[in-house]
């Protein structure tokens, strides 16, 4: 398994830095699956309850690969609400 730990700041940092009021989270699939595994429903999990508290809109998580994405808005809103 290939994964990159995140950590909260690195996250949250450039979007306080830009001034943002939302984000979206963006990571890639080099397999060409765009499915999420159970460690991106984790991450989205976690990410959104940080931006609830930090006061900053969690707009979706994108999954991207060469020729597709998966939006975890639009399969998992419960996730995203």
């Amino acid at each position: 398994m290939n994964y990159n730990f995140l950590e909260p700041r690195d996250i949250f940092a450039p979007a306080f830095n830009l001034g943002a009021s939302g984000l979206i989270l963006t990571h890639n699939h080099p397999s060409g699956n765009p499915e999420p595994s159970d460690e991106d429903l984790l991450l989205t999990e976690k990410v959104r309850h940080l931006a609830e508290l930090l006061g900053v809109k969690f707009l979706d998580h994108l999954i991207v690969t060469k020729n597709n994405y998966f939006s975890l808005r639009e399969h998992f809103r419960e996730l995203l609400h």
